[in-house]
């Protein structure tokens, strides 16, 4: 379905919007978003039914729903004071009030065309288990069966012929779709490609796309090759997996970049219990697709670490959830995660993420660092025990190390240890660099940065790192650009605007360090109370403001002392900036480890004092 409105139009099938033949980028939700208001055209929709429409099954505040109405008007160039396409109606909700024209038509035309050939030659070679059905059906089965069968020969036949043909050394896993749109399923099809993407990453021979960016591509469809391109594979592996009933059906294909060849395909369907036995033929079935001639020098790890069907189901769901990375989904995910490792202690990769978990809540200060970070260090050693091939447990334990167990030769050791066992992994790059910042080398730095975006160009959170290096080596004009890239991307990016926020901040320019604040909808403080502290008494008025709202939150909330100190660097009081950085020694603060080359602490690297916190947390 294509919808036209003023000089816009949406396609819904591939989630994309254009002005006339100018593709207008969007978030995946701001996409959604546009979606719901275009299909309940004119119709008012509740705050809280467009929460559960756009974000189903996940907690999300109204704030965010706001930030993706305001990042809507202004692409679609609505001015705020005049609403001609989306209407606020006060304490109820929005309703999309622009004329819109539907065709079925439109850019998507030859696309279909394309996917319904593909689709029809993915259901050619069928599993040899179907289905039972109803005696009724019997006759019209026995024809399908023999049609089936001889069309699974035809296709056979095919995938036979090509593996006389080259290797491919280039794989991009897409997600896989959810036929039956049912959101409780989500976590199964999200999870068994997740899974099989891990599964081929162990492959030292081939280059994995790792699933940040291949999760762009979640609920568009599109030209397989076109999206091969432009990551620069050789191959994609795509398809749907349904669960209904105690039955799984899974049915997926290989396709050929250059050719837009199917180089294999099935259809599978099995009972739940068979998922273990099914990603392993599936991943099977892949490399030898991939490597006809070479199969015996193909190590590739099993797709995964446990035979309890439960736990594997929990692991799944928490990992659905972990990758959303609210506060709240963290703490939910690792309670998934622990139960999965109480039905099956061996299960590694469930340690594994436990381990991630609880880094990632010490260290956005959801819970004090200390309090949180020994369990982290508990689950990454059992994991490794457990499975020494892990490179999401040898990432957590290196970066660990760093912040927490200050031991930077044990650090280095793990972050390379995960760069070997998977080098196409863009996060291991990621905390690398962040290992060279610390030493205040940023020429290190900034090629594993580089590095980690070649590997995972869509992972917006490695894109952010790049403004990250900039910042901290003083370059805030390169560091503003850096972020400037990757919102062009996902203008509501948290970690990006907050970089390019501090960028502003340090350059000088509070003006615009308080617009990336209304834009983000972010308060304590609140834009209008930065405003109002910088008209009363200047830079001065805005750190007081700061200063205030920040120790309030303290007084509530954890909140990082690292934060704290900058501000008091900012009002030129060194006893309390100094003060806050041995708070933030005693707790652990990953930010810490950055004091030697933090901008706002300039000015006291050479007071004994500073130097004594530093040698504490272990930056001598």
């Amino acid at each position: 379905m294509l919808y036209r409105f003023g000089q816009f139009q949406f396609d819904a099938r591939t989630r994309l919007l254009y002005r006339a033949d100018e593709r207008i980028p969007l978030t995946p939700k701001a996409a959604d978003l546009l979606l719901v208001l275009l299909q309940h055209e004119r119709q008012l929709l509740g705050k809280e039914e467009l929460i559960r429409l756009v974000w189903p099954d996940t907690f999300v505040e109204d704030g965010n729903l706001s930030k993706h109405i305001f990042f809507l008007r202004k692409t679609l160039e609505e001015n705020g004071e005049s609403a001609e396409l989306i209407e606020t109606v006060p304490k109820r909700g929005y309703r999309f009030i622009g004329p819109v024209e539907h065709t079925s038509g439109g850019k998507v035309a030859e696309v279909s065309i394309e996917e319904g050939t593909r689709e029809h030659v993915v259901i050619e070679e069928t599993d040899d288990a179907p289905p039972p059905v109803r005696p009724a059906r019997r006759p019209v089965l026995v024809l399908a069966c023999l049609a089936l069968v001889l069309a699974g020969g035809v296709a056979w036949a095919i995938w036979a012929r090509s593996l006389a043909g080259p290797e491919l050394r280039s794989l991009l896993v897409l997600p896989f779709a959810n036929p039956g749109q049912h959101a409780g399923n989500e976590y199964l099809s999200d999870g068994l490609a997740e899974e099989l993407i891990a599964a081929f990453s162990s492959i030292k021979e081939l280059r994995v796309i790792p699933r940040t960016t291949a999760f762009q591509f979640k609920g568009k469809s599109g030209d397989l090759a076109s999206i091969g391109h432009r990551l620069g594979v050789e191959a994609v592996l795509d398809g749907s997996v349904q669960s209904d009933g105690g039955r799984l059906r899974i049915r997926l294909a290989l396709t050929r970049v250059r050719d837009g060849k199917t180089l294999w395909s099935h259809s599978y369907d099995r009972t739940a219990q068979d998922v273990f036995e099914t990603e392993n033929e599936v991943a099977d079935s892949v490399v030898r697709a991939l490597f006809p001639n070479n199969r015996r020098s193909v190590d590739m790890a099993p797709p995964t670490g446990t035979r309890n069907v439960e736990a594997h189901n929990l692991y799944l769901k928490g990992n659905f959830l972990r990758q959303k990375f609210f506060d709240s989904s963290l703490v939910d995910a690792l309670a998934l995660f622990q139960k999965a490792a109480q039905l099956d202690p061996s299960y590694a990769q469930a340690w594994a993420a436990q381990a991630f978990c609880y880094l990632e809540i010490g260290h956005g200060y959801q819970r004090f660092p200390r309090d949180v970070f020994p369990m982290a260090v508990q689950a990454a050693q059992r994991a490794l025990h457990l499975n020494p091939r892990l490179a999401l447990a040898h990432v957590s334990l290196g970066y660990l190390n760093l912040e927490f167990i200050r031991d930077r030769v044990a650090a280095k050791r793990e972050l390379e240890t995960a760069i070997s066992l998977d080098p196409n992994d863009g996060e291991s790059h990621h905390w690398m660099s962040h290992y060279w910042i610390s030493l205040g080398r940023f020429r290190e730095a900034d090629t594993e940065a580089s590095r980690g975006v070649e590997c995972d160009p869509l992972n917006f959170s490695i894109g952010a790192h790049l403004a990250f290096t900039k910042y901290e080596e003083g370059r805030f004009a390169e560091a503003i650009d850096a972020a400037a890239a990757t919102l062009q991307l996902d203008p509501l990016h948290g970690p990006t605007n907050w970089y390019q926020m501090r960028s502003y901040e340090e350059s000088g320019e509070l003006l615009a360090a308080i617009g990336v604040r209304r834009h983000m909808g972010w308060i304590n403080p609140s834009a209008e109370e930065l405003e109002a502290g910088l008209r009363e008494s200047g830079a001065p008025g805005f750190w007081r403001v700061s200063k205030e709202s920040i120790l309030a939150r303290r007084r509530a909330h954890p909140v990082r002392p690292t934060e704290i100190a900058w501000i008091y660097a900012h009002l030129g009081d060194r006893e309390r900036a100094l003060e806050w950085l041995e708070r933030a020694v005693e707790e652990r603060d990953g930010w810490a480890i950055y004091m030697k080359v933090e901008p706002p602490f300039a000015a006291f690297r050479s007071d004994p004092r500073f130097q004594r916190i530093a040698a504490t947390a272990g930056l001598e």
